[in-house]
């Protein structure tokens, strides 16, 4: 049995589905179980061992579905196990698997607990034909898999929760200096889920306050955030980082992490922060609270709405150096529970299942 992982693209340039598909990879393979990933866009990365790209430009587009055909009808064996992961896929192998194209498994990973179909008619009943050629669904937190039978109830006994795994790069506790100046960081891509222009405008609410803020990442809202941080007079306080390829140096740098998404499936960049016993402030919202709170919790929960709500989170720890210490070691010990082994374990056991 091989296990084919199809995702629009596996780049370590992308956000969290890319880098849990690439860890989940290299793990089965780890475990001597093949598997294969095949990327429809072109990859920024060559590194990886059994991969390919078809380096289509859309991966919505015709060209994608006709080469994921060719990838199945060529490659694919009716004893292996096809993994998508992301829309496009999905879309295209379901159509596959209706023309009879597509004759082993399949299993489906939902990675967010939001996506635009889930606000129209026309999208549940297109998600419901879809859903159907699926044997199992892998949901990456609860808040995922609650979101998506409320969605779709027929999918009631299909689904499975296996929390996404995490590169943990400390082992211990980081004891963090005293500081006149505190950092707050945030990463992930700059697009409209992450709700970084309430960060933002929740920042300007802390002016009487001594700090900067640094956010990692690249993405399509860059140049409306670049306006609206002049436009709040945040030109000294406010980096934007672009890309960072040490993200584990930037966080051990930091003093606060700020994650105010909209909507969040996981949180990975949260878990990544946890490592680094960072307190975290982060939205109350399904998938990403889950991750965060546990019996000693890490974390302040925000409204993701109000920057008045991010405001008084940022303002309780960038005051208080015992609240930050106390969160911050939490939020090590949490972080504990999502490492990449656990998340490979769970993955085998759904493949075994279905063989």
């Amino acid at each position: 049995m091989t296990v084919h992982h199809i995702i629009p693209s596996y780049s370590s340039f992308g956000g969290g589905a890319e880098r849990a598909v690439r860890a989940l990879h290299v793990g089965l393979r780890k475990q001597g179980i093949r598997s294969q990933v095949l990327g429809l866009m072109r990859q920024q990365d060559t590194e990886l061992e059994a991969t390919q790209s078809l380096q289509v430009t859309s991966p919505y587009g015709l060209r994608a579905l006709l080469g994921i055909r060719r990838y199945v009808t060529e490659q694919v064996e009716p004893d292996d196990i096809i993994h998508a992961h992301l829309f496009p896929p999905f879309y295209h192998l379901a159509i596959l698997k209706w023309f009879g194209d597509a004759r082993c498994r399949l299993v489906f990973t939902e990675h967010s607990t939001s996506n635009r179909r889930r606000s129209t008619t026309l999208g549940h009943m297109l998600d419901f034909r879809l859903y159907a050629n699926y044997e199992q669904v892998i949901t990456v937190s609860q808040g995922a898999e609650q979101e998506l039978l409320k969605w779709q109830p027929s999918l009631t006994g299909k689904t499975r929760v296996v929390t996404n795994g995490v590169s943990l790069f400390y082992n211990r506790v980081i004891q963090r200096p005293f500081k006149t100046r505190l950092k707050i960081v945030s990463v992930g891509h700059l697009r409209r889920a992450k709700n970084y222009d309430t960060a933002l405008r929740a920042v300007a609410l802390l002016s009487n306050l001594d700090f900067d803020y640094e956010i990692a990442g690249e993405g399509d809202c860059r140049a409306e955030l670049l306006r609206l941080r002049k436009e709040l007079g945040l030109e000294t306080k406010v980096r934007f980082l672009g890309h960072v390829r040490d993200i584990p140096e930037l966080l051990a740098s930091a003093d606060i992490f700020l994650m105010p998404s909209r909507w969040e499936g996981f949180g990975l960049a949260a878990v990544e922060a946890m490592n680094a016993s960072l307190p975290l402030v982060v939205s109350d919202v399904a998938g990403l609270r889950e991750i965060v709170n546990g019996a000693e919790p890490g974390a302040l929960l925000v409204d993701p709405q109000s920057p008045a709500s991010i405001a008084k989170a940022l303002s309780r720890l960038l005051t208080s150096s015992d609240l930050r210490q106390q969160l911050g070691e939490n939020s090590f010990y949490q972080s504990q529970r999502y490492s990449i082994a656990q998340m490979v374990e769970k993955h085998i056991k759904v493949y075994d299942e279905l063989t």
